[in-house]
C-alpha cells in the first residue's frame, strides 16, 4: 500500500491510502501537519496535527486521539508497543527524539540533536542521525521498553536526511550528495543574448540550500549567503565575491538573510526574519559594501514574512514580498515598494498563489514587469499597472526577465529530453530554445547579470539513495 499526503485547493490537508495496483483507494477526512507513519501491520497510520496525535485505520477509517501532542514525526515500533516520536526540528535538522506508549502516555526524552530515521526490525534500536562525535553519522540507540538502554552505537558518517527500514531488516535512506543539496554555474550570453561555456561555480560554506547569488549593478560581483556549519546550522554567512579574480570576503554574519544591491550606491539593503516571534516580523538593515559597516533601518511593522526582491534602478525604493496572515488558509502574499528616504510601504499588488502547495508567483520581476502564476499560467503585467495577460503554460522551475524586460529566459526539457533554456518575447509569440541548462533540477534561481553579458543558473542536485545492511549488532543468546 501506499499512503499519500495530499494538499486540498482550499489549503486544507489530507491523506488518502490505496494499493500499489491502483485499487481500494480511500481518502481521509483527517488533516495532517506532517506526513503519517505507518504501523508494521499496515492496519493504522498515525497522522500528526499541531495539537494531537490521530490513530487511523486503513480498513475503515475509523479516527482515535492518541494524545495531545505538538509533535510532527511519529513512527510506531515495530511490536506495536510505542511510538517514536519527532519534532519538526528532529526531521529537518538535528532536534529531539521522545517514545510515548502507543496508547497514551508521557513521553520519554531519549535523544537530542538528532534525526530520527526509524526503528530497526526488531524493535531493539532507534536508527538516528546525529553529530555527537563530530561529523553527522548513523547511529543506532538501544531501545528497552520504551526507554534507553545504553549508548549509542556508531554505524557509519555521511548525510542521512529521511530513512525508512525494510521487511527484511535493511535501511534505505536519502542522502545528500558530497557538497551539498544545490549547485550554481556561471554562463557568458554572447551578443545574440545565448548562453555558452557553462562553468561550475565554487562557493564557499555549504549549500544545503539555495545561495541566493544576486549580481551587483555594475555586473562585477555578486553577494551569496551560505550557512556554516563549523558554528551551527542556524548561523549564514554573506559573502562578497569578485566574479573577474574569485577573491570573497564576508561581509555579515547571523541568521539567514536575503540582501539585495541597491542600485548606484555601495551597499547592500537586507531583511530578516526574527525566529520566535509572531507573528514573524522582518528586521531591514543596510551593509555597506566598502566597510562592512550595518546599519538598522527597523523594523517592517505589518510584515508577518517576506523578502527583498529587487532594487528601483533609481536606488530610492526597494521592491518585497510581505505576507499579512500566513496562517490563513491561502495566504495572498503582497508586492509592497518601500521609500528607504521616507520608510513608507506602498502595495504594489495582491498576488494571490497558494503557497503550501508550492506554487510561487513566478520569476523574479523588474521595473518592467511582475509576475504571477495562475495555476500552471504564467501571467505578466505593467509594474506600473495594467492588466494581466498570460505569458506562457510553465510549471515550477528556474525563470528571469532580461535587463531590457524584452525576454522571459526559463529552464525547461526540449522536445529530445535535453535539459535546455529558452527565452520568450514578453510582447508573446513561440518559446525558442537558445542553448542547454547545466542541470535537471528545477528548484533554484537564474540571475542575469545587469550588463546582459553574463547569467548564473542554480538548481537543486538529486539527492542520493542508499541502502545498508547487516549493521544491527547481533543479540547475544542468554546465559
Amino acid at each position: 500500500m501506499v499512503v499519500m499526503f495530499l494538499i486540498k485547493p482550499d489549503g486544507s490537508y489530507r491523506i488518502a491510502v490505496t494499493r500499489i495496483d491502483g485499487t481500494g483507494y480511500r481518502e481521509s477526512v483527517v488533516g495532517s501537519d506532517f506526513y503519517p507513519g505507518w504501523s508494521w501491520d499496515n492496519r493504522y497510520l498515525f497522522a500528526s496535527t499541531s495539537t494531537q496525535l490521530l490513530r487511523v485505520s486503513v480498513t475503515d477509517g475509523e479516527t482515535r486521539k492518541v494524545q495531545e501532542t505538538g509533535s510532527y514525526y511519529h513512527l510506531p515500533s515495530p511490536d506495536g508497543r510505542f511510538i517514536a516520536m519527532a519534532d519538526l526540528a528532529a526531521v529537518y535538522r538535528l532536534g529531539r527524539i521522545s517514545i510515548m506508549p502507543t496508547e497514551g502516555g508521557p513521553p520519554q526524552l531519549v535523544a537530542d540533536k538528532a534525526r530520527l530515521i526509524d526503528w530497526t526490525r526488531d524493535g531493539h534500536y532507534l536508527v538516528i542521525a546525529s553529530e555527537r562525535s563530530g561529523p553527522e553519522a548513523l547511529y543506532l540507540l538501544p531501545i528497552k521498553d520504551g526507554r534507553p538502554a545504553g549508548d549509542p552505537i556508531f554505524v557509519r558518517y555521511g548525510s542521512f536526511t529521511f530513512g525508512r527500514t525494510t521487511s527484511d531488516g535493511a535501511v534505505v535512506y536519502q542522502s545528500t550528495p558530497q557538497g551539498g543539496g544545490y549547485a550554481a554555474w556561471l554562463g557568458a550570453l554572447d551578443s545574440g543574448g545565448r548562453p555558452a561555456d557553462w562553468k561550475r561555480l565554487s562557493l564557499s560554506g555549504t549549500s544545503q540550500r539555495s545561495f541566493n547569488p544576486r549580481w551587483s549593478p555594475d555586473s562585477t560581483q555578486i553577494i551569496y549567503s551560505s550557512p556554516d556549519e563549523a558554528v551551527g546550522k542556524n548561523t549564514y554567512a554573506l559573502r562578497l565575491r569578485n566574479m573577474a579574480s574569485g577573491e570573497e570576503r564576508e561581509l555579515y554574519r547571523g541568521i539567514r538573510t536575503d540582501c539585495i544591491w541597491v542600485a548606484a550606491r555601495p551597499s547592500l539593503f537586507c531583511d530578516q526574519g526574527q525566529l520566535g516571534r509572531v507573528p514573524t516580523t522582518v528586521d531591514l538593515f543596510s551593509i555597506s559594501t566598502d566597510s562592512g559597516e550595518v546599519e538598522p533601518l527597523g523594523p517592517e511593522p505589518e510584515a508577518w514574512d517576506g523578502g527583498v526582491f529587487f532594487s528601483s534602478r533609481d536606488g530610492r525604493a526597494i521592491y518585497m514580498w510581505r505576507f499579512l496572515n500566513p496562517q490563513a488558509p491561502q495566504p495572498v502574499p503582497e508586492l509592497i515598494r518601500w521609500d528607504i528616504g521616507t520608510r513608507q510601504a506602498t502595495v504594489v499588488d495582491r498576488i494571490p498563489s497558494p503557497v503550501n502547495s508550492g506554487d510561487w508567483p513566478g520569476p523574479d520581476p523588474d521595473e518592467h514587469w511582475i509576475a504571477r502564476r495562475n495555476k500552471e499560467t504564467l501571467e505578466i503585467r505593467p509594474t506600473s499597472g495594467g492588466d494581466w495577460k498570460p505569458l506562457i503554460s510553465l510549471g515550477t522551475t528556474q525563470a528571469a526577465f532580461t535587463p531590457d524586460g524584452n525576454w522571459l529566459l526559463y529552464h525547461d526539457v526540449d522536445a529530445a529530453g535535453k535539459q535546455s533554456l529558452f527565452r520568450l518575447s514578453t510582447a508573446g509569440g513561440q518559446p525558442e530554445r537558445i542553448g542547454d541548462f547545466p542541470a535537471a533540477g528545477k528548484t533554484g534561481s537564474l540571475r542575469i547579470s545587469p550588463d546582459g553579458k553574463q547569467i548564473i543558473a542554480e538548481a537543486a542536485l538529486a539527492p542520493e539513495v542508499w541502502m545498508l545492511e547487516n549493521f544491527v549488532p547481533k543479540q547475544q543468546a542468554a546465559k
